[in-house]
């Protein structure tokens, strides 16, 4: 390592590789941001937008490397764009214009922009800040209820509403309820710490998710989690 790579380095372990590996990763992660009103981070330089669904993965390597003020900082600049009804845009370009892939919001793009601001709380109990974006945590599960179609406590998607937006997949995700569900328990943690009425009511759709999820995800015969689950009751086991 350079000197300059060095100076970047914030743990020592008996691990020489771990350590170089970590004062490696913290350098580049300097490279992720761009200056605007706030310090936000780019995916990539073949993708010269702003995502909240990738910016949530790039905060959690953030905290671990104590860059505290730079994810308030990406923090504050994601929530301004979170609309009435409670959705953030899939990406938003330099200009600042906020874009929706298919026409419609990302489901998992809301669900972890406010996974980000509870990770975030957790590391710097910064409760100033829990207590001023309660609400985007709360509007967010509220938009993300009316997903669920056929009342039973799981979500349905249309087409292209999360990461994968080649696959078409449709209806009950897998990969969408898993963030659901751990979007309401981590809200229902917060609400508890920060004495709000939601918190049960939280800790409660959680409960009941987790005790239906094998019941409807579980394939006995292949041994796996499946996919999704059309809106026809298909049920796709894609490994």
């Amino acid at each position: 390592l350079s000197d300059q790579a060095k100076a970047f380095a914030m743990i020592d372990t008996p691990d020489q590789l771990l350590n170089q590996g970590f004062s490696i990763s913290n350098k580049v992660s300097n490279h992720l941001f761009q200056s605007r009103d706030a310090l936000v981070a780019l995916p990539g330089h073949i993708y010269p937008n702003f995502y909240p669904r990738d910016s949530h993965w790039q905060i959690r390597g953030l905290l671990a490397a104590g860059k505290f003020e730079e994810v308030k900082s990406l923090l504050s600049h994601f929530i301004k764009y979170q609309n009435e009804e409670g959705s953030f845009p899939t990406r938003i370009n330099l200009a600042g214009t906020p874009l929706y892939h298919t026409g419609a919001p990302d489901l998992d793009s809301a669900a972890l922009i406010s996974l980000s601001i509870i990770e975030y709380v957790r590391w710097t109990t910064d409760i100033e800040f829990a207590n001023a974006n309660w609400k985007v945590i709360t509007t967010t599960i509220d938009f993300l209820k009316t997903r669920d179609i056929d009342g039973d406590g799981w979500i349905e998607q249309e087409y292209n509403q999360d990461w994968a937006d080649r696959t078409k997949r449709h209806g009950k995700v897998n990969y969408t309820q898993c963030i659901y569900f751990q979007l309401l328990k981590e809200a229902s943690a917060l609400g508890k710490l920060l004495k709000r009425n939601e918190a049960e009511r939280y800790r409660n759709a959680s409960v009941l998710l987790k005790e239906n999820y094998d019941q409807l995800f579980w394939d006995e015969d292949g041994g796996f989690y499946i996919d999704y689950i059309t809106p026809a009751g298909e049920r796709m086991k894609k490994l």
